[in-house]
């Protein structure tokens, strides 16, 4: 009887370090869904004679907004206003573009491609790039880029000074300069090379306090790689500047509150 009590305890004990060993089961993340859907507009441009020399292609980030519909009717006209400009430059340049595609010998239509990729999306901001591309085959092209951050409560678009602690500081974009040129002295160079003072004075007159990307912790600024090299690089150099290198004067975008 002792020997089948003792066996019974070995079996209990057993299981309960079996269960011991076990792991909760972590919960999946879910994934923010996302407040944006697509815009599109195509429109095909004639010349004065008749003939199809243009098309715009155009697709654009649109807001539901339900929970800050007055930002989302700001946002979204922002983007329609922005298609609606294009479209009558489109409209107006046609005989010009015509013209163009004549003395050059190409077949036409010339298209404008204008497209979005979401850089970054929290409950109150969000940072957005366009690419843009313009010529008879647009796929063979480099697209340029823009970069746009906006608030999701008022819809309005913001620049560096919207994340200074103190706005009114006049030091506050020789702040941000100073944490880009940090950055770039890092990141710009595959060999990681400090840059010259005529790169920075490069990377000064490139710079738009109203042209940026934000992430959680991250000011990026974006550069034509073009321009920067004198044409010896291409494609798009992203200048990420941390909040660390910058935290005396700004907020964290993740902090942003609209």
């Amino acid at each position: 009887m002792k020997k089948i009590i003792t066996a019974l305890l070995i079996i209990c004990l057993a299981f309960g370090l079996a269960s011991c060993g076990k792991k909760e089961s972590e919960e999946t993340p879910v994934k923010r869904k996302s407040a944006v859907s697509d815009y599109t507009f195509s429109e095909s441009y004639k010349d004065s004679k008749g003939n199809t020399v243009s098309r715009l292609d155009i697709t654009l980030p649109h807001l539901e907004g339900k929970k800050a519909p007055a930002g989302a009717q700001v946002f979204n006209a922002y983007f329609e206003n922005y298609t609606l400009e294009r479209a009558k430059d489109a409209e107006m340049n046609a005989d010009s573009v015509s013209d163009y595609l004549e003395r050059n010998g190409f077949t036409g239509p010339r298209v404008t491609e204008i497209t979005y990729d979401i850089y970054y999306e929290s409950d109150t901001l969000i940072s957005v790039i366009l690419k843009s591309r313009t010529g008879t085959k647009v796929s063979e092209i480099q697209p340029s880029e823009q970069a746009l951050t906006f608030s999701l409560v008022s819809g309005e678009q913001l620049g560096v000074r919207d994340f200074a602690k103190f706005p009114g500081n006049e030091n506050i974009i020789e702040e941000m300069l100073d944490g880009i040129y940090k950055a770039a002295d890092k990141t710009y160079s595959p060999n990681g090379v400090p840059l010259s003072d005529e790169k920075h004075a490069l990377l000064k007159d490139a710079f738009d306090e109203n042209s940026l990307l934000v992430k959680d912790d991250t000011f990026v600024f974006i550069y034509s790689f073009e321009f920067l090299s004198s044409g010896s690089r291409t494609g798009t150099y992203y200048c990420e500047v941390p909040l660390a290198y910058v935290e005396n004067f700004y907020m964290a975008p993740g902090s942003y509150e609209g």
